[in-house]
């Protein structure tokens, strides 16, 4: 599923348009002989980031096409049973300073209990103070508690292994530096300015504002990398994309 706004078209622009953007497509991913999980997130990220114009053309294709047998081909593909719905880092929206918290209650059903589910398993993800929070919907006419928890178990343990892999990256060492500002610092656009300049850094990654494939695309091959706004649990897989794809030194403010 991709959010609906990415920048594809030049004549047009989304900026003022209020409404929800998305569009859903089909994939088949070919993981080949791949048996390190690192290797494994790179080849599929490599595949999705292949397809034409982030899968725009499936929903145009199977609503909007006059050639009935395509449109009935399109609708006989099996329905997905399980979803899962990353819902982004909640830090990139809500400051330490700001007035507002995110609750840790639930919010209950957000939607009808006499409704229809569409998938057999959702499973939701977010980013909370820089932890991964996941929440699993099931039907308990069909699934037992064990097995929901025996499966969310090993999804957890999966995503152990992948960070694993990360964390033992070869090149991480020698090509990735760490830097820590103090939290009062954080805060102040100077700091990071004059720490830029220092560095002497060709290019500056903020992957909550531009992806970091995205980046990598569209960027004339720097030499030195700030990196910041990558941290916590997702920020592990996106120093992982950016090892992949540039040869630059990276420095990353943590």
């Amino acid at each position: 599923e991709g959010h609906g706004r990415e920048d594809l078209f030049q004549d047009i622009d989304l900026s003022r348009t209020v409404g929800w953007f998305t569009s859903i497509f089909p994939v088949f991913l070919d993981l080949g002989d791949t048996s390190h999980p690192g290797e494994a997130l790179y080849t599929i990220k490599e595949q999705l980031r292949s397809i034409p114009n982030r899968g725009i053309g499936y929903g145009v294709l199977r609503y909007l096409s006059h050639n009935q047998a395509i449109a009935e081909q399109l609708q006989a593909l099996p329905q997905a049973e399980i979803r899962f719905n990353y819902l982004g880092q909640s830090d990139s929206v809500l400051s330490e300073s700001s007035l507002f918290k995110i609750a840790q209650e639930s919010s209950g059903s957000s939607c009808s209990l006499r409704g229809r589910r569409r998938y057999l398993l959702d499973v939701s993800g977010i980013v909370i103070e820089g932890k991964l929070k996941l929440d699993w919907t099931y039907s308990e006419n069909l699934h037992r508690r064990a097995t929901i928890e025996g499966l969310a178990e090993t999804f957890v343990e999966a995503l152990r292994s992948l960070l694993r892999s990360v964390r033992h990256a070869r090149s991480l060492s020698s090509q990735c530096q760490f830097l820590k500002l103090e939290d009062n610092a954080l805060s102040s656009k100077s700091a990071i300015t004059d720490l830029v300049a220092t560095l002497n850094a060709d290019a500056v990654l903020d992957p909550t504002i531009r992806p970091a494939g995205e980046f990598v695309q569209h960027t004339a091959e720097p030499s030195r990398i700030f990196l910041t706004g990558a941290t916590g649990f997702v920020g592990a897989f996106l120093l992982y994309e950016l090892l992949q794809q540039t040869q630059a030194d990276i420095y990353c403010l943590v």
